[in-house]
């Protein structure tokens, strides 16, 4: 009787061993269609930036960064200009469009929150990229660390961005003077392949508009770790309406000290491309080791529609990539 029950109990474990494998095992994750598993590291996560401009008399403006987390949530990155070092500023979101008497939404971490940078916040919040970029949001910068105190800046978040000129004065709008940290001309030894100037693109702003009223847009991407590194950057692009662009690079904390190079190629990351533009470096020189500020005669329609990327080497062109980033068309393929 016992050997007729093990040879039951026997056969009934073999025909379970020859069950599909596929019914046994959890369904794997499925990438998206179109998706190259090999690639996955060189997949950029969507971003976006808007401009804050000064209300009433104030002198503060900066921009808000609007960065895709891939596990769910936004990474906002707020960077003000026009403040003391160390001067603490709230921040709210709002729904609607910059005025009173508006639906708070939720508040950001007070600039300053980042360790070694005076100007800037960081907060990680679960609205999606999805529902920021296509709502109907506004932020406020107040001038001091509570929201009982006056309003400093306001800028426009999502779909309402560049429909309203709230806020703009003629001095927000004034091409800035040459940046003290312009590039130097790339030596031959740096730059191996040719400079390809792009044609520029016809404006699409509305040119109808008094340059004081219109709204200069901005553009953001994100600039990947490669060749093992941990160092991440973000690129913002800011229209200047006179003409050309202000383009900022703001490197992870996780970066060395020292310089650090930054140079747009044609294409996509890779190697042997096409130079458009060597950006000023990113050391100390404006009193920020780990931003660059470039004042590029490249206008904003050329750069966001045209296909590029950018590299980030640690110290000359000529040493190793430590960050590349799709900017233009290519970004969010």
């Amino acid at each position: 009787m016992n050997r007729f029950l093990f040879l039951v109990l026997t056969l009934c474990v073999l025909a379970n061993a020859q069950t599909d494998p596929a019914q046994t095992e959890a369904e794997p994750t499925q990438p998206a269609p179109g998706f190259d598993e090999s690639d996955y590291e060189n997949v950029s996560p969507r971003a976006v930036s808007y401009a804050l401009t000064p209300v009433g008399s104030s002198s503060v403006n900066g921009t808000v960064q609007v960065n895709e987390n891939f596990e769910g949530g936004t990474r906002i990155i707020v960077t003000l200009q026009g403040i003391n070092q160390g001067q603490r500023h709230a921040l709210q979101l709002f729904r609607g469009s910059c005025g009173p008497d508006r639906e708070p939404v939720t508040p950001l971490a007070t600039v300053p929150n980042i360790e070694g940078d005076p100007y800037s916040s960081r907060t990680d919040n679960p609205l999606s990229f999805d529902i920021l970029s296509s709502g109907d949001y506004f932020l406020y910068v107040y001038q001091g660390a509570d929201t009982n105190s006056e309003i400093a800046a306001c800028g426009e978040i999502g779909a309402g961005a560049n429909a309203s000129g709230f806020g703009q004065t003629p001095t927000a709008t004034t091409p800035p003077s040459p940046s003290p940290s312009s590039p130097a001309p790339a030596s031959s030894d740096t730059a191996t392949a040719p400079v390809n100037t792009p044609s520029p693109a016809t404006p699409t702003q509305d040119t109808s508009i008094a340059p004081e009223f219109q709204s200069p847009r901005t553009a953001s991407y994100y600039l990947a770790p490669i060749n093992g590194s941990n160092v991440e950057a973000n690129m913002q692009i800011n229209e200047i309406i006179g003409g050309g662009t202000r383009i900022i690079v703001s490197l992870s904390r996780s970066a060395q000290a020292g310089v650090h190079s930054v140079v747009i190629h044609e294409a996509d990351c890779g190697p042997d491309r096409p130079v458009v533009e060597r950006l000023s470096n990113i050391d100390d020189s404006n009193g920020d080791p780990y931003v660059g500020i470039t004042n590029s005669t490249l206008d904003f329609d050329t750069l966001t529609e045209g296909n590029y990327f950018a590299y980030v080497h640690r110290g000359e062109p000529s040493s190793e990539s430590v960050a590349c980033g799709e900017v233009g068309v290519g970004a969010n393929q």
